[in-house]
């Protein structure tokens, strides 16, 4: 089990090991100069995962990087979590998709 703890103070968590039909590592793409970047953030290493919940909660998981300093974990919107599965070059409906074997649980 690993154990990705929410970075609100609330000091729930969700067990990433579960990873299934709910989660979403982003994708990669070469660009003009021949490096392979992010399509949602643009940076060259991978720095964030879209998890989601059984309860129909996202939780975006940063890694350390240009665009944030140290390692979180939060809830975000539906909105929001449409949005970076479109920046991420997914089909709209893979927001939609769950899987109740692999079902997240944020304890």
């Amino acid at each position: 089990m690993t154990k990705l703890v929410l970075t609100d103070g609330s000091g729930r968590w969700i067990d990433t090991d579960r990873r299934g039909g709910n989660s979403w590592v982003e994708s990669f793409v070469w660009n003009g100069d021949g490096r392979r970047v992010s399509k949602v953030t643009g940076l060259e290493s991978a720095t964030e995962d879209l998890y989601l919940t059984q309860g129909g909660t996202y939780v975006l998981h940063r890694l350390p990087s240009k665009l944030c300093s140290s390692e979180t974990a939060e809830i975000i919107t539906e909105a929001e979590a449409r949005a970076w599965i479109a920046k991420d070059g997914r089909p709209e409906t893979e927001a939609e998709r769950t899987d109740p074997a692999a079902a997240l649980e944020i304890v």
